[in-house]
């Protein structure tokens, strides 16, 4: 059994019944709902946006692996009309070279009816071509660390080994973001 840390969130459509319809959806073909945050509200990171965020973050026991979940996740995103720039890209011929990335090409931040990241895989560092874990913008996330302290406060990263609440906690403080990212460095570093 495979305990993933999973970060929700979307910011158009129906948005708050979204992230209350997802709780389903992960149930039926993900795993068991260990633990769910409440829904927190976030201007959008990354681009600019008129419509907020709504995030939370859920705990999922799961006998898929890193890679299957990433397939269901996948999944589910386009069953809320996630359509991905790299799914796009792909049937004009572009090869995918990693999730959100085309040979120099970046799909960026967008609006989105759902996005699923993975936080978490266990206590893994899982590095490959279209997954990287823990998830590498969780320390400069208040969207990601405000609802992970209320489901996993001392769940310890495993590549900087600061619980989440110390991560919560250099974040509100004058420590520089720059400070506190916590990137999975891969042997044979990736180029983007």
């Amino acid at each position: 059994m495979n305990r993933v840390i999973l970060g929700i969130g979307a910011n158009v459509g129906d948005k708050y019944v979204n992230c209350e319809r997802v709780l389903e959806v992960i149930s039926l073909h993900i795993g068991v709902l260990v633990s769910t945050s409440s829904v927190y509200e976030s201007e959008a990171w990354g681009f600019d946006s008129v419509d907020n965020f709504v995030n939370r973050v859920v705990i999922v026991d799961t006998l898929l692996d890193a890679d299957a979940l990433l397939e269901v996740i996948w999944d589910i995103e386009r069953l809320f009309g996630k359509t991905r720039a790299s799914a796009l890209l792909e049937s004009e011929g572009y090869q995918l070279r990693r999730e959100g990335y085309l040979l120099g090409v970046d799909a960026g931040y967008s609006s989105r009816a759902m996005d699923i990241d993975i936080l978490y895989f266990n206590s893994e560092v899982i590095c490959s071509e279209l997954l990287d874990v823990p998830h590498k913008f969780i320390a400069v996330r208040d969207f990601v660390l405000i609802p992970l302290c209320e489901v996993a406060p001392d769940f310890v990263h495993p590549v900087s080994g600061v619980s989440s609440l110390e991560m919560l906690a250099l974040l509100d403080s004058s420590v520089s973001s720059d400070d506190v990212v916590c990137d999975v460095v891969c042997a044979g570093e990736r180029e983007m």
